[in-house]
């Protein structure tokens, strides 16, 4: 087994480096998250509003209300920022460090003590924001999203 690095554009799959091998075998293809950085002979790295909503493969909705992570025994409230069927994201005074698993629950805000809906993620990135990061977070676990949308609509 070996591993070799490609681009993805256009439809195909562009080779870093050359691959010799003589008999037939079979491929098994990781797609990594898309970076910012130029691709050579690109003048800038940024993607426009467009092209990353294209990448996304949940379409984003706006969240209002809190989310309680828990790490090591200890709960701290997060404001949340956004949310969609594959994750969701929220404000915090300190990055995470990305692939770290976290519990989370959203509260009854009629009853702080009972959750709602318990679950785990996994920090994709943290990115600082002006006074803030922004952390991105994937579910480990599909999450109904006729019952997400309904607990985010109460938030």
């Amino acid at each position: 087994m070996f591993s070799i690095r490609a681009k993805y554009k256009e439809g195909q799959f562009h080779l870093d480096e050359p691959v010799f091998q003589k008999t037939p075998a079979k491929v098994i293809i990781t797609l990594i998250e898309p970076t910012l950085e130029p691709e050579p002979g690109e003048a800038s790295g940024e993607l426009t509003e467009e092209q990353k909503q294209a990448l996304r493969k949940y379409e984003r909705f706006a969240a209002k209300g809190k989310i309680v992570i828990s790490q090591d025994n200890i709960e701290e409230t997060m404001q949340l920022h956004d949310y969609s069927s594959g994750g969701l994201s929220f404000l915090s005074v300190t990055p995470f460090e990305k692939g770290l698993l976290l519990k989370a629950a959203l509260k009854d805000p009629l009853d702080l003590q009972n959750s709602v809906l318990d679950f785990e993620f996994e920090v994709a990135r943290s990115v600082l924001q002006e006074h803030h990061y922004q952390i991105g977070c994937k579910f480990t676990d599909n999450i109904d999203e006729e019952l997400w949308h309904s607990l985010m609509r109460m938030h």
